[in-house]
């Protein structure tokens, strides 16, 4: 995931827990709206964090997700990198995401899905620019409500 360790971050979409389920297409989920008054992520917010895991380089790294209102900002831990996310689409219990890295070497401008499981915990997926693949995945559990 760092650059010079030529790793690469691939947090991709939601779909599946961290079980290493086979790798949905990037638009698996239902993002399908972008009006205001549609937006209800009241669900997101607090901290979560969990253990990634990225296909391409079989490894595993915690995430951190901090919600609070309409403020969303990553970070990554073990590489160390960390970013803010700018939320793009919603739907019921979905939110797709523009990932901004602003510390860190980690790949910039990716596309984060988010799936409400359940009350505490949330599936992450991540997707490199351009791709159609989801690359990492995790279930990310509430640790601060």
């Amino acid at each position: 995931m760092n650059a010079q360790s030529s790793r690469k971050l691939n947090l991709l979409k939601l779909s599946v827990p961290f079980y290493f389920s086979p790798p949905l297409e990037k638009n698996a989920g239902t993002v399908v709206s972008t009006t205001e008054g549609d937006k209800d992520l009241t669900w997101m917010n607090g901290v979560w964090e969990g253990l990634a895991y990225q296909k391409n380089t079989n490894e595993t790294w915690i995430i951190r997700l901090t919600v609070d209102k309409d403020r969303y900002s990553i970070a990554y831990p073990s590489f160390p990198c960390r970013g803010t996310l700018a939320l793009i689409g919603w739907g019921q219990n979905v939110a797709k995401f523009r990932e901004k890295i602003t510390y860190g070497r980690c790949v910039d401008n990716g596309e984060v899905d988010v799936q409400r499981l359940n009350s505490s915990q949330i599936a992450f997926r991540y997707a490199e620019p351009g791709s159609t693949k989801i690359d990492s995945s995790a279930t990310l559990d509430r640790v601060v409500h």
